[in-house]
């Protein structure tokens, strides 16, 4: 996400609490990190690095609909097309921010015009309560410093339901403006508000409109999106952001991920 940012002509500030040579090295060189009070490139970070903690590693698996995976004598067919991750990363699991990154931020806070929180779903069951509040309380206080910071918090699929159970209770009382996921999380969520049956796969368009509106009214938030494989779209409020602003950003959104999909670039088009 802060390689597609930096692509797009933002300058992203990234949280990188573990940031080795590798990681590095595949981040754009116009993402910044914050050490010793600055910012440097990512490459600059990664060799001040003083522990030897080993780099975190997702191993990503896509499928295709109709695969068939063999595992012993058991098989099983992939019914739609979609993604496995398996991951090694103990420090994401517990939201670890750098000492580097929360000390600029507290400092600096006044100039950011957003924040893209994500993650949560790597949490595991114990101490997750915890750890949640931590977090939230770093939310409370960037908001009190910077009240116009625009905050969008992107789900994942939990680990435990009663996760984000938990989380979907927290996000009436904390300064989150936006809600962004896919329609599985989403119907994640709708189990919770007891709506599952109303988006069951395949699921209308318009049932998930209604889940998202659901999730709105339980959350009292500004603006929930959800994309999907084949569309995107958002529900939201008077106030913040216009009803023509928002459409021109999601048309942005589908141009930049059909461009990456396409030419590998999300500002790069047929001509190029």
């Amino acid at each position: 996400m802060a390689n597609v940012l930096a692509d797009l002509g933002a300058r992203p500030i990234l949280n990188a609490p573990a940031l080795g040579p590798r990681l590095a090295g595949l981040l754009s060189p116009d993402v910044r990190v914050p050490l010793s009070g600055s910012l440097a490139k990512p490459g600059r970070v990664a060799q001040a690095k003083k522990d030897d903690r080993p780099e975190p590693v997702h191993f990503v698996f896509q499928f295709r609909k109709g695969e068939e995976i063999l595992s012993g004598r058991d098989r099983f067919v992939v019914p739609q097309d979609n993604r496995f991750i398996a991951s090694y990363d103990p420090i994401n699991t517990r939201l670890q921010s750098s000492w580097n990154f929360d000390r600029y931020c507290l400092e600096n806070i006044s100039d950011f015009q957003g924040a893209l929180i994500t993650g949560f779903h790597l949490l595991p069951l114990p101490g997750y309560r915890e750890v949640l509040r931590e977090k939230m309380d770093q939310l409370i206080s960037w908001k009190k410093r910077n009240a116009d910071l625009f905050i969008h918090l992107e789900l994942g699929s939990f680990q435990s339901p009663e996760i984000l159970s938990f989380l979907l209770d927290l996000i009436p009382r904390l300064p989150i403006d936006s809600l962004g996921m896919n329609e599985d999380e989403l119907a994640g969520a709708a189990e919770i508000l007891g709506l599952s049956s109303a988006i069951n796969p395949p699921g209308s368009w318009q049932e998930r409109i209604f889940a998202a509106r659901c999730l709105q009214d339980k959350t009292g938030i500004f603006r929930v999106a959800v994309h999907t494989r084949d569309y995107i779209f958002s529900i939201i409020k008077e106030g913040i952001i216009s009803a023509q602003d928002e459409l021109s950003a999601l048309n942005s959104g589908v141009d930049a991920a059909a461009s990456l999909a396409a030419f590998g670039s999300p500002r790069a088009g047929p001509s190029h």
